[in-house]
């Protein structure tokens, strides 16, 4: 990443486990910026200077969170300002509608277990790598010039494709997941996080894919990996 922070978004009533994930980033290398003030009347000034200085924006889901006023205008003047948006599940909690529009397609990672022993330090590794990642380029790239650049009508990769790849690959999904490029440490949450619905795993799989790759998720691409996963039968679905 560039010299810019990573913001945490995030309720008050969850300050306890967030500060802790935030020393934890902070002990690896990542440069953080987190409100531990909570004062109102400096409370809209500190949002925009936290998102408008920001590579990142970490939001840390609960109950609470959805519930917010303040966080919902903090996360949606995130995503106006087309900051990378990286949503963390602090608890297994419902996700609001609007929030659903500014993660879509994203792996979240879920610290519902609780902020201390071994599943902790595992989503807090996998955390700092996805943030470590997280190309220089493709930081404040605006989603209209994204889809301006990317490739011609005819190779890019549309909703249609990717359902005719959820409905069919099943239990090969991983190995398809390998060929795209995308790391087992990854996979492995999206299992756990969708166990109940491996079709959801699959279809949250492409669309990471695809807007990590933007111009470079094409068709032929997505095509090649389900030959590779020795899925040709997918793959000559694929028009």
């Amino acid at each position: 990443m560039s010299s810019g922070h990573v913001m945490i978004s995030y309720c008050w009533k969850n300050k306890d486990i967030v500060w802790k994930i935030e020393e934890a980033l902070r002990t690896r290398g990542i440069n953080t910026w987190i409100d531990k003030s909570n004062i109102g009347s400096e409370l809209y000034e500190g949002m925009a200077a936290g998102v408008d200085g920001a590579n990142a924006v970490i939001l840390c889901i609960s109950d609470d969170y959805c519930r917010s006023e303040n966080c919902e205008r903090e996360a949606k003047y995130a995503g106006d300002k087309k900051k990378v948006i990286i949503p963390i599940k602090l608890e297994r909690a419902s996700i609001a509608p609007w929030i659903k529009l500014l993660i879509a397609g994203k792996i979240y990672i879920s610290f519902s277990d609780g902020d201390s022993g071994e599943k902790f330090n595992e989503n807090i590794e996998s955390l700092t790598k996805n943030l470590k990642d997280q190309p220089d380029d493709d930081l404040r790239i605006d989603g209209e010039v994204r889809a301006a650049v990317s490739d011609t009508p005819h190779t890019r990769v549309t909703e249609d494709n990717l359902d005719t790849v959820v409905d069919n690959i099943g239990k090969d999904w991983k190995r398809l997941g390998r060929k795209l490029g995308i790391t087992d440490p990854d996979l492995d949450v999206l299992q756990m996080n969708n166990s109940h619905d491996v079709k959801e795993a699959i279809r949250q799989m492409l669309r990471q894919w695809r807007e990590d790759n933007g111009k470079m998720a094409t068709k032929e691409k997505l095509k090649e990996a389900l030959v590779n996963a020795k899925r040709r039968d997918i793959a000559d679905e694929i028009l």
